[in-house]
């Protein structure tokens, strides 16, 4: 046989290993919440948990609860919302492998949003070549002009959202172009578009900044969810509208702290006495108040959402209840190993009847809404007694006013210094109605370290308009949460703000950055 027909006969399975030869690492998961998947490009499914490396073709799923935050190797952030599936199609950059090779590659990124949302931050291939990094929808091509983005993808599978199918996008930073065969359409910093089709023109859409804030929620419902296992594979899952990762197979309320101490809390029965609670919203103006471990008395439903807890009110002490209504913005972080044990949300209609001193006034939840966040139970955690602490935050409520409207929380820090026992804090977000973004700042806020709290006012609240900056007032109340040997997780944190005429309050959930992370 001649050498030429030998090497036709085996050029197909020569190609056939160029994916296996070249596959490479090209980022990590710093943060698994809930069920989230990968299916590798020859078809391998396996869970995703902190410090999974994601290679070129890999195919990232999350299930009903799922929320991912991934971080390419070139440094850019993807967070990935419930009920998402993104494909990474290519990502070349020298960084990302260890061959010889990638010296002379064009840096370049592709990737696929098949379903869901996300947010991303651009990285340094994008920050140098920008018209190298592109995502592709199934109605449209976003790329980037060095940026920090979101988007929604919606096909007949948003009905829990209420949100008609198209693509929703929104820039918190930068700059992007939403381009299909029917037009382009450029957007910068606060600016949001809506593309209903692959046939219609890309349009802008202030209304989109709503539908990207209910995709933030950290839980979606869904009406089909198929086996763990899946005999077929995820395009099919989703051409059927079902659901491509299950929900495990425990109680909707997390039985589990999963850090081996041994000390699961039970929260199917509906209480959570005894645990610290922080809230804001809806009783003041500026106000916001945290309840110690052994003052709380919170009470669950059978979801696990709060619907009832006592607290310290701008006029005392007081049994809030949550009658009517619903709850948003619901999530948690108690079913993954040195989860924080944080669960937040925030009442929604209906009203809130504050019991003090016997009496009972209610007050109509019609234009506001009162945030919580709380732990879960188990044992209160031990400061360090010096040192300091970094959190990041892992999730929250949408900021609201007593206007009516629902704003986005855009970034929070948190650290701690136990050595001085304080608390520094700095928040920012924005409503897109107003076109107003609220910054608040707070240093040396106390830390109660036999509650293991912390809180106090603002040292500056900057609200910058569209024509003029002007100052407001506010205050922040938070705890520290931890595992069942005491060691310190988390934070759960709760702000009020106001400028005399508007109020503002939301919260935040908070993991410690452990070192080396």
């Amino acid at each position: 046989m001649r050498l030429a027909s030998i090497l036709c006969r085996l050029a197909p399975a020569l190609l056939a290993l160029v994916p296996m030869l070249a596959s490479a690492r090209v980022g990590e998961v710093l943060f698994a919440y809930g069920s989230a998947r990968v299916e590798t490009a020859s078809g391998l499914q396996s869970e995703l948990q902190k410090g999974s490396a994601l290679e070129e073709g890999d195919r990232v799923v999350t299930g009903s609860n799922g929320r991912l935050q991934i971080r390419m190797d070139d440094g850019g952030l993807i967070v990935l919302r419930p009920l998402s599936e993104l494909v990474i199609e290519q990502f070349q950059y020298p960084a990302a492998s260890g061959a010889a090779s990638a010296a002379v590659q064009t840096p370049y990124s592709l990737m696929s949003l098949v379903r869901g949302g996300f947010r991303a931050i651009t990285g340094a291939l994008g920050k140098a070549n920008p018209d190298a990094v592109e995502m592709h929808t199934p109605v449209a091509t976003i790329g980037i002009r060095g940026t920090d983005y979101s988007a929604l993808y919606c096909a007949a599978d948003c009905g829990d959202l209420g949100l008609d199918p198209g693509l929703y996008v929104g820039v918190t930073e930068g700059a992007i172009v939403v381009a299909n065969a029917a037009g382009h359409l450029d957007l910068g910093k606060g600016e949001y578009g809506f593309v209903a089709d692959d046939h219609s023109a890309p349009v802008t859409a202030p209304q989109a900044c709503a539908a990207l804030a209910q995709a933030n929620q950290a839980t979606r419902s869904v009406g089909t969810e198929i086996p763990k296992d899946p005999s077929r594979g995820v395009d099919d899952a989703i051409a059927a509208n079902t659901v491509a990762i299950a929900t495990p197979a425990t109680p909707e309320v997390a039985v589990v702290a999963e850090d081996g101490g041994g000390d699961d809390v039970d929260l199917t029965t509906g209480s959570l006495g005894g645990v610290p609670t922080a809230y804001a919203g809806a009783l003041g103006a500026g106000f916001s108040g945290v309840s110690a471990a052994g003052a709380s008395g919170a009470v669950t439903d059978s979801s696990g959402s709060i619907t009832a807890f006592s607290g310290v009110i701008p006029d005392g002490n007081a049994h809030l209840e949550h009658r009517g209504g619903v709850t948003l913005d619901a999530g948690r972080d108690v079913d993954r190993a040195d989860a924080t044990g944080l669960r937040w949300g925030r009442w929604s209609g209906g009203s809130v009847a504050t019991t003090t001193a016997g009496a009972t006034e209610s007050h109509a939840l019609t234009d506001e809404s009162l945030h919580w966040i709380a732990s879960s139970g188990g044992p209160q955690p031990e400061l360090p007694r010096t040192g300091t602490a970094s959190f990041e935050l892992i999730g929250n409520t949408n900021p609201t006013d007593d206007h009516g409207r629902v704003g986005t929380l855009g970034s929070a820090s948190l650290a701690a210094d136990f050595t001085a026992r304080t608390v520094d804090a700095d928040l920012s977000l924005s409503f897109v109605q107003t076109s107003e973004v609220w910054n608040a700042s707070a240093q040396n806020l106390a830390i109660n370290v036999p509650q293991a709290t912390f809180g106090g006012a603002f040292d500056s609240v900057a609200i910058r308009g569209p024509d003029s900056t002007r100052s407001g007032f506010g205050s922040l109340s938070g705890f520290f949460t931890g595992n069942a040997r005491g060691t310190l997780l988390g934070a759960g944190v709760s702000y009020g703000l106001s400028d005399g005429a508007t109020n503002v309050a939301g919260t935040a959930a908070f993991q410690r950055v452990q070192p080396g992370h």
